[in-house]
């Protein structure tokens, strides 16, 4: 179940939201050519599992952040965020963060990917933090240089 922490930060200053979603990332999620703006940033703290001590799973606290060209709501559901990137209704990114500030795994979705959802390894993501603790994150992603994925080319930046 998803804690509702809310969120949303400007690399100038910070910005406390309640449920409502605020605009205030910049940035563009470019798949085959076609642009889309992201300029909808969301945080939500979250349950997941990692490899722990001895090679079994632990459960970890993580922070999920939304980077959308349309707001994405209370996404309890990853399931329906791959269900509107294959509709087209949904043009962005979402990051999963560590405690210690570390991408742990990242998705894009766009409807050019099959099932509307793309997963990125964390190592292909570059992350310039700003500011990271349990109430702010804020920073620049960019994968570095633009990426291809089964014909499918993207690139993306944002500031946030």
């Amino acid at each position: 179940m998803i804690v509702s922490k809310v969120f949303f930060c400007l690399l100038v200053g910070v910005v406390a939201a309640s449920s409502q979603e605020k605009s205030m990332a910049s940035g563009t999620l470019t798949v085959n050519g076609t642009a889309s703006t992201l300029s909808f940033v969301r945080t939500l703290e979250a349950q997941d599992w990692d490899m722990g001590p001895n090679h079994k799973f632990v459960q970890i606290t993580v922070t999920k952040l939304f980077l959308s060209d349309v707001p994405v709501g209370d996404v309890e559901d990853d399931f329906d965020l791959s269900a509107r990137g294959k509709e087209g209704t949904l043009h962005g990114l979402r990051l999963k963060f560590n405690k210690k500030g570390e991408v742990l795994s990242a998705e894009v979705y766009d409807k050019a990917f099959k099932g509307g959802i793309n997963k990125m390894f964390p190592n292909g993501i570059h992350f310039e933090r700003k500011v990271f603790n349990d109430k702010v994150i804020s920073g620049k992603i960019g994968p570095g240089e633009p990426d291809d994925f089964a014909s499918v080319k993207y690139d993306y930046t944002a500031t946030f």
